[in-house]
């Protein structure tokens, strides 16, 4: 409590987030970032940071008050998440298949077409929709 956090950032000071900091400082505004930190034995750990200006009865500035809450797991599954996309997005550019993604409800929610391949569907046909809802006029089992 009181204490300047600089000493967590070790010698990686060139981050944008902390220019977003010191110019809402500087305007008296809230300001919302993450900051790269480190611990003493030099782990990386992201701090996500908020600080905001508290002010007297007049108005003027007093005092900042900082919160700071440890975001290293959740930067870790958005990063997993991400990669996950990527490697989904990887497959079905490689695919010669034409394949749809279906949530819990067996509702369609995406279909991919193989480039310059075709679909039986247009995706308007089936997302939001159930396989039983949809007419298969001319399909059979095997897909042709």
């Amino acid at each position: 409590m009181g204490r300047n956090c600089r000493l967590l950032q070790n010698r990686d000071r060139d981050q944008p987030a902390l220019a977003l900091i010191r110019d809402a400082l500087a305007r008296g505004v809230p300001v919302r970032t993450r900051l790269r930190n480190y611990r003493r034995d030099g782990t990386l750990f992201w701090n996500e940071v908020f600080i905001s200006p508290l002010r007297d009865a007049t108005g003027e500035i007093t005092h900042f008050l900082g919160v700071q809450e440890d975001v290293t797991a959740r930067i870790a599954v958005e990063e997993a998440q991400r990669d996950a996309e990527q490697r989904l997005r990887d497959l079905l550019e490689l695919s010669s298949d034409w394949m749809w993604e279906q949530d819990a409800s067996l509702r369609f929610t995406g279909l991919w077409t193989p480039p310059g391949g075709s679909s039986p569907f247009e995706p308007g046909e089936l997302i939001g929709r159930c396989r039983w809802e949809i007419a298969f006029d001319g399909i059979d089992e095997e897909g042709g």
